[in-house]
């Protein structure tokens, strides 16, 4: 066999391989980005409707998407992963929840909207961020969900919370629901 013909047999191996990890990951994301566009749409509908008891309500459907997120995220990890590395991802998830617990807490007591944007828009931007790791279909979320929550913003502020519910967490149960079938 010629080097050329081996170096691209083992590029095709290379490639099939991060393709099959691609889908592996996103049938494994799918149920969390499906938890986290319910979460989406019960918080800020509740909020734009002002539906009795829907802070309770979006704070009960968090929970549950954290949940969520917590079961399918230890499911997905290979067994051969060293200790180490759980840690560090359990600890960066815990560190994030951390900054957005902070930002909930700093900024909503003065202007629940404007706290609203920024959380959305870290979401946004760590799902862009992620989808490095995880697939293009991830990043491609991210950004779709940072020009919702921008548009939003400067396009539609009084309307922000419908729009960012309806949207945006369409756009993730949507997502969740294709990745889920990858």
């Amino acid at each position: 066999m010629d080097r050329d013909i081996a170096r691209q047999t083992l590029a095709d191996i290379d490639r099939t391989r991060e393709r099959a990890l691609a889908l592996r990951n996103y049938a494994q994301l799918g149920p969390v980005f499906a938890a986290w566009g319910v979460a989406w749409l019960v918080l800020n509908l509740g909020n734009h409707f002002h539906i009795p008891f829907g802070g309770l309500l979006g704070a009960s459907s968090i929970v549950l998407a954290t949940a969520i997120s917590i079961v399918f995220g230890k499911a997905g990890r290979p067994k051969s992963d060293a200790p180490a590395a759980g840690h560090k991802a359990a600890l960066a998830s815990a560190m994030i929840g951390i900054a957005i617990f902070g930002v909930v807490v700093l900024i909503a007591p003065t202007d629940r909207l404007l706290a609203n944007a920024v959380v959305s828009w870290m979401a946004a931007s760590a799902y862009a961020l992620a989808g490095l790791w995880f697939g293009a279909r991830i990043s491609i979320l991210g950004i779709v969900l940072a020009a919702v929550v921008v548009g939003a913003w400067f396009l539609a502020r009084e309307s922000f919370e419908l729009l960012v519910g309806a949207v945006g967490g369409g756009v993730l149960l949507t997502t969740g629901l294709w990745l889920w079938r990858a």
